[in-house]
Formats: C-alpha cells, structure tokens, sequence
C-alpha cells in the first residue's frame, strides 16, 4: 500500500532536503583556530625565508619539530608563545616578513647590526607587550610606519644607521613608556615633531644627522625625565627654546652644525646636572649668559664658530668642574686678561679662544 501525503515520511523529507540545500549553498562552517604553537611556528618559519636562514651564524634547530624554545636565539614562555628574538649581529640578509606581527607575546625583538633591507613593517605595530625593539645598523628603507605609535608599552626604539626617510612619525608622541629614542644616521628631513614633548618617560633622544629641519620645538623642555638630547648635524633653525632651563635632569645638551640663532638661553644655568654643552657651529649671538655659571657641575661648554660677542663673563670663574672649553672663530668672543681669570683658565685641560685685548 502507498503511503498517504500525510505519512511522516512525507511531513519530513523537504525539511531534510532544505536542511542540506542550506549547508551546501549557505555560509560555510568556520573552521577551527590555528593553534598558536602553528602561528608562532609559522611566523618564525617566515623570519627564516624572508631574511636568509641558511646563511646566518647561527641557525641551530630552526624549521625542526624541536620546541621553539630550543631554536637558537628563541626565548618564549611556559606558554610556548615566543617573548624575545635575539638575532642581533647574526648575519640575516633581505626583508623583516610581516608575519612578526603574529607574535603575540613577544617583549624584545633585537634585529640590529645585520643586512637587512626594505620597509619596517607596519604590523610590528601589532605586538602589543613589545618593550624594546633594536632594528639599528641594517639598510632599512622607507618611512618609519606610523603604526609604531600603538606600542603602549614600548621603552626602546633603536633604529639608528639605515637609510630612512619621510620624516618623525608624530605618532611617536603616543610612546608614553619610551625611555629611549635613536634615530641617528638616516634621511628622515621634517621637522622634530611637537608630539614628542608628551614622552614623559624619555630620557634619551638622539636625532643625530638625520636631516631634521625647523624650529626645535619648545615642547621638549617639558620632559621631566630628558638626560640626553642629541640634534648634532641637522639642518635646524631659530633659538635654543629658553624651556631647556625646565629639564631637571638634563646632563648632554648636543646640537653642533646647525643653523641655530639667537642668544644661548640663560635658564640654561637653572639645570643642577648639565655636564657637556656643545653648539660649535651655529649662528648664536649675543653675549654669554653669567646665569650659565649656575650650573656648576659644567664639564664641556664647546662655542666655537658662531656669532657670538663680549668678553666671556667673570662668574665662569665659579666653574670649577670645567676642563673643555672653546669661544675661538665668534665675532668679538674674548676671555679677559686680568690674573684670576688667566689663572682659572690655566687649569682647564683644553682651552682654545682668544683674550679681550686691554
């Protein structure tokens, strides 16, 4: 006997014939995560081809099934999950694969004094627990990608000797754990940008010979913890911002062979740690501050090759720590004759400059 249309059979079947319509014409099933020992392995895996494994020093273990704590120069934690790449000075040659930004818990990447090549990669800005990243002494070209500016927990950026350009992210200002900055030896050009001066962790800036132009911007006298600023060999402008004077813990004051003008700022004398000054080679003018004997733990203060004028004042007799010391080849810059002022400069070990004539 046939079954009648209202057998359950009947009833059933276009629901069972819709349900697998549905699964093959519908979204497809979303797979399963790759385990992150996959991800982490892959990445690495990326790192050997992309930069020339076969070639390094020291390649012992990598792209074996050995845990990736045994790769050489791979630390991760009890979590299998890397948190340092010590590749520094390892001979790696070609390009930083974005795939690092899949390291998750990486804290130190250090990739300095290699011959690597091409852009930083933006997704680095991905590694979110990242302190200290090294990419110094390679041939790294391009922009500094902005997207490092998401690195919260960042300390150390070094990425000195390459050949970038474009200019300081100002997104750098956002690093508000940055402790140190080196960008010295590349093509940056632009100005320092003012969203530095909100580092107030930063207590070492060295944009040494980088081609930064423009003002230096006042914002910077504003970092309370600021030890060392380096601007040697740019292409600079205007004053030395009066603000320096707030820098309480400002030891190395360097900006030689720029354009600078104006007068030395005075407030200079209000830091109690400065030690070196040197500004050779600039525009400065005017008469020397006396205030600048304030700061009596002076040890350099190098003036040569500027404008600057008058006889050089009686209270630097009060630097005692001083044993470097030059005002030669400035428009009228003199130290005076008089005994005590002979005699106090007899004891620096390096004095170069003329005296007033009487």
């Amino acid at each position: 006997m046939k079954p009648s249309n209202s057998h359950p059979y009947f009833r059933l079947a276009p629901l069972a014939l819709a349900i697998a319509f549905a699964a093959a014409c519908g979204d497809p099933v979303t797979p399963e995560p790759e385990p992150v020992e996959d991800v982490e392995r892959a990445a690495l895996t990326a790192l050997y081809n992309a930069a020339g494994g076969d070639g390094w020093t020291h390649n012992d273990k990598w792209l074996t099934d050995a845990p990736l704590s045994e790769w050489a120069y791979v630390s991760t934690n009890d979590d299998g999950k890397v948190t340092t790449l010590r590749m520094n000075d390892n001979g790696l040659k070609g390009r930083i694969p974005p795939e690092l930004g899949d390291l998750a818990a990486l804290r130190g990447l250090y990739l300095d004094n290699n011959e690597l090549s091409g852009q930083i990669p933006p997704e680095l800005g991905d590694l979110a627990p990242l302190r200290h990243l090294y990419l110094a002494h390679n041939e790294l070209s391009g922009q500094i990608p902005p997207e490092l500016g998401k690195l919260a927990k960042l300390e150390e950026l070094f990425l000195q000797h390459n050949k970038l350009t474009g200019g300081i992210p100002k997104e750098l200002g956002d690093l508000v754990n940055l402790e140190q900055l080196v960008l010295d030896w590349n093509e940056l050009g632009g100005p320092i940008p003012r969203e530095l001066g909100d580092l107030d962790s930063l207590q070492f800036l060295s944009l040494w010979h980088t081609g930064v132009s423009g003002e230096i911007p006042p914002e910077l006298g504003s970092l309370p913890n600021l030890e060392v600023i380096d601007l040697d060999r740019n292409q600079l402008t205007g004053p030395i911002p009066t603000e320096f004077g707030n820098l309480p813990r400002l030891r190395y004051l360097f900006a030689q062979e720029n354009q600078l003008s104006g007068p030395i700022p005075a407030s200079l004398g209000n830091i109690p740690t400065l030690q070196w000054v040197r500004l050779i080679i600039n525009q400065l003018e005017g008469p020397l501050p006396p205030e600048l004997a304030n700061a009596t733990g002076l040890e350099e203060l190098l003036l040569a090759g500027n404008r600057l004028t008058g006889p050089v004042p009686s209270e630097f007799t009060r630097l005692k720590a001083l044993y470097a010391f030059t005002w030669e080849v400035n428009d009228g810059l003199c130290v005076p004759a008089d005994r005590e002022f002979q005699d106090w400069l007899g004891q620096i070990g390096h004095a170069v400059g003329p005296t007033c004539e009487n």
